[in-house]
């Protein structure tokens, strides 16, 4: 790989481990996240210009996003998911590789629990309590699958007893404002998107969008029930909704009831090439974990963490 690619991977472990399958240099690692490692992630960045323009001007983006997320606004001290992200073993539970190299990958990990912690909670020195509050529920489920009988989860878990210390006294007694503030939200959302970025002509768009999707919203729900309270319907419309097992008969109902010209079966996995076979893996129910990890923008969305334009959001 590259080396400015490689340095680039290095300071979003879990994220090029999961979502860009690079497991053969990431499986069994834990991303240094302490205030010493990022600072040593950040100076090996950059490098000769790539051959390519285009591969040149995207990687040159993506640095000065790292410098400005990881440098200068310093948002692993602010924000415990990159540290959730680091320390979560629900990957390996996917059927991307033999079991048993999953499960050595997965010891390795777990194995680097206690240093990582360790890092994340010299880290995590700017966690304001609204942020706490809403992911105290996914740091206590990182540990829901490890069994305490396991010698090597012992060490885990009693590691991970003092992150959820530490999260619980900053939500406890954090700062009580989550805002990032608008000049350095402006350069967040500039460096990540590689453009500069109106704060004042976003909340504008931002107002008339949601005005326009209210309205929408109330005049269908006028015609489903009129005369109710808007709020009323939305509550019964989202509490009417299937457990986990139900959710794929109840699509292929509403599919079939929606659309009854649609093809009513799905192709078998053989009208697929054997490289797309490969590449898509079985999918099973969700490691406990997983849940948890997956399951923190419901706490967050739902109560007091609600988007606005001075928010601590990545």
């Amino acid at each position: 790989m590259n080396k400015r690619l490689h340095a680039l991977c290095d300071l979003a472990v879990s994220a090029v481990r999961e979502y860009v399958g690079l497991h053969d240099d990431y499986d069994g690692r834990v991303q240094d996240l302490s205030l010493e490692g990022v600072r040593a992630g950040l100076a090996r960045l950059g490098g000769p210009p790539l051959e390519d323009p285009l591969d040149d001007a995207y990687v040159t983006a993506h640095e000065h996003a790292m410098r400005v997320e990881l440098g200068e606004l310093e948002l692993h001290r602010r924000n415990p998911l990159y540290h959730i992200g680091g320390l979560d073993l629900s990957c390996y539970d996917r059927d991307y590789a033999p079991a048993e190299q999953r499960a050595e990958a997965r010891r390795g990990h777990l194995a680097a629990w206690p240093g990582a912690i360790d890092a994340a909670v010299g880290a995590l020195d700017r966690v304001s309590a609204p942020v706490a509050q809403a992911l105290l529920p996914v740091v206590r489920g990182l540990a829901a699958d490890l069994d305490p009988a396991d010698p090597l989860a012992e060490k885990a878990l009693a590691a991970h007893a003092r992150l959820v210390e530490h999260v619980e006294a900053c939500a406890r007694d954090g700062d009580p404002d989550a805002s990032l503030g608008a000049a350095n939200l402006d350069l967040l959302l500039s460096a990540s998107e590689a453009t500069e970025v109106d704060l004042g002509r976003l909340e504008e768009q931002a107002d008339a969008e949601r005005d326009r999707l209210r309205a929408m919203l109330a005049d269908a729900c006028q015609r489903l029930a009129p005369g109710r309270q808007l709020d009323q319907v939305v509550a019964e419309l989202a509490a009417d909704h299937p457990d986990a097992d139900g959710v794929l008969a109840e699509a292929q109902a509403s599919s079939t009831r929606w659309s009854p010209s649609w093809p009513r079966t799905i192709p078998t996995p053989t009208a697929c090439s054997p490289r797309r076979r490969r590449s898509r893996p079985r999918r099973s129910p969700s490691p406990a974990s997983a849940t948890w990890c997956r399951a923190w923008t419901a706490s967050a969305w739902s109560g007091r963490l609600r988007p606005r334009v001075a928010g601590p959001w990545r």
